[in-house]
């Protein structure tokens, strides 16, 4: 699970998404990680001038695979990155616009995935990143606490 707190997409900006696959590791077989393939389910949250907006999902899959970096099935393969943006996210998760301000959470359906996100204008000086949060499997543990980007 990762979380992005901050999306936009508006005209001027636009937020980029980078995901890797990290269960291709130099430890592999030796205690390593397990290469695993897998789909990423995105929830978007939208905030709006009065609070929040209805949030709605993009599973990727084979018909539903925005970016670059997915096989054909729609899943990021282990060792894999994928990049995307939320222009492209918005598009193929049918919104009527891709304006959008708010936050996602991403759900791997494999271990070890880690990211960055990045808003850009793409035309002048500015763009700014951040390490995504990784959290806990919600199902198993719940979000009590004090939540980090743990480096």
């Amino acid at each position: 699970n990762l979380l992005v707190p901050y999306l936009v997409s508006d005209g001027t900006y636009d937020t980029g998404i980078v995901v890797a696959n990290t269960t291709l590791d130099p430890w592999s077989g030796s205690g390593g990680a397990v290469g695993t393939a897998g789909a990423i389910t995105l929830t978007f949250y939208p905030r709006t001038a009065t609070g929040i907006g209805t949030s709605f999902a993009l599973t990727t899959s084979a018909t539903a695979k925005p970016g670059v970096g997915l096989d054909a099935t729609g899943q990021l393969v282990a060792g894999g990155t994928w990049s995307v943006l939320l222009t492209e996210l918005m598009t193929a998760a049918s919104q009527a616009s891709t304006v959008f301000t708010g936050y996602v959470f991403l759900q791997t359906d494999f271990l070890l995935a880690h990211g960055i996100s990045f808003v850009s204008d793409f035309t002048g000086p500015f763009t700014s990143f951040s390490p995504m949060m990784t959290l806990e499997q919600t199902e198993v543990t719940a979000r009590t606490g004090f939540e980090s980007l743990s480096f």
